[in-house]
């Protein structure tokens, strides 16, 4: 395959692509975020399809209205390595129609194929881009799941398979790093799957194709004010000595020094120094790793956290005269009524589909 379109790097935190993102949000906003948290790392890359703004560039900021970016690190394997956005995601593309945002939607039935040629031609291109800059090393911190895939010698296929996460065993999310050129791209909007799945790009034997998620898409202004703790409870934050209890509740890995950069948020008991609940920020500013224990729930925390978490953390910059950085975002599995009904209560509604795929960037 031949992909021709240019494609330009971008500084870390180039203004001209987040204008340009904000322009098409809340659609752009898990890119948006990941650019705007300014988590620095010397093998992170962003890549869009028109060049940065001249510095001493005296005409108004400008960007085509079919393009494609991305931000990239593929240190952080097994974790997210990659966030696209594609302008032709947005609905009535043709007329650039982010004018939907303001009322809400809900894409997440029967949403169609990325139907603008352009823009398809640009997202492969973006892609085959990224597949020439060298593998960087695995973090030290992420050396032990290399090794653990190394000693999975037998893994059944998930091509076809239709599981709940629950079902998924851990090591499943750890066997593509054994294939050099394969990357997990998160958080990808259904629109642009086919792009990728009628290529064989995606490995269909790893897990995520079994596995979309909702788009929970909220503004922060709207969601409820949170709620006191109950009696015989207290704030916090998640510290050091409580990354071993979080990760311990969810398959996906998350290294230890990846969750201490993010925003978090825990419930403590007045008496104890153990987290009896607790929400992260992920890097592209959603709802990251929710979890209230068994025995506290039904009592209103988990609406507590996810609100206070956005509020506290998520806010309008000065020249955001149109309120969109007002934006939040979660991604919810299909069939988590309990998370669900959590982002519910926040006034968010699911906009659109994604997924965790498995990308391999040899086969561009």
């Amino acid at each position: 395959m031949s992909y021709t379109d240019k494609v330009y790097e971008h500084p870390a935190t180039s203004p001209l692509l987040l204008q340009a993102l904000r322009s098409y949000l809340p659609y752009s906003i898990p890119l948006y975020r990941r650019i705007q948290a300014q988590i620095q790392s010397p093998t992170a890359h962003v890549l869009a399809t028109f060049p940065p703004a001249e510095q001493e560039s005296s005409t108004a900021p400008q960007w085509p209205k079919c393009f494609a970016a991305c931000f990239f690190d593929r240190s952080s394997r097994p974790e997210t390595e990659m966030w696209v956005f594609v302008s032709g995601e947005v609905p009535e593309h043709a007329s650039h129609g982010v004018e939907s945002a303001s009322q809400g939607s809900d894409e997440t039935e029967n949403a169609e194929k990325l139907s603008c040629p352009t823009c398809t031609s640009l997202f492969l291109s973006t892609l085959r881009h990224a597949s020439t800059f060298p593998l960087p090393p695995i973090r030290p911190e992420n050396q032990k799941h290399l090794d653990l895939a190394a000693t999975a010698t037998s893994l059944q296929s998930f091509k076809g398979l239709s599981l709940s996460i629950e079902d998924v065993p851990p090591v499943a999310y750890l066997t593509h790093l054994l294939i050099p050129t394969v990357l997990t791209l998160g958080t990808l909007n259904s629109k642009l799957l086919p792009v990728l799945t009628e290529r064989h790009l995606v490995r269909e034997e790893f897990p995520g194709l079994n596995a979309p998620c909702g788009k929970f898409i909220l503004k922060v202004s709207s969601t409820p004010t949170p709620k006191p703790l109950p009696e015989g409870l207290r704030w916090g934050e998640v510290r050091a000595q409580d990354i071993a209890t979080v990760q311990a509740g969810t398959a996906i890995p998350r290294a230890a020094a990846t969750l201490l950069q993010l925003k978090s948020l825990a419930v403590f008991p007045s008496n104890s120094e153990k987290p009896i609940a607790w929400v992260f920020l992920g890097h592209d500013g959603s709802l990251s790793s929710l979890h209230v224990k068994p025995e506290f729930r039904g009592r209103g925390i988990a609406k507590s956290l996810a609100s206070k978490l956005f509020r506290d953390n998520v806010s309008n910059t000065a020249e955001d005269e149109e309120n969109q950085d007002d934006w939040a975002h979660a991604d919810v599995y299909q069939g988590n009524v309990q998370s669900e009904s959590v982002c519910k209560s926040l006034g968010g509604k699911p906009w659109w589909t994604v997924y965790w795929v498995r990308l391999d960037l040899g086969r561009l």
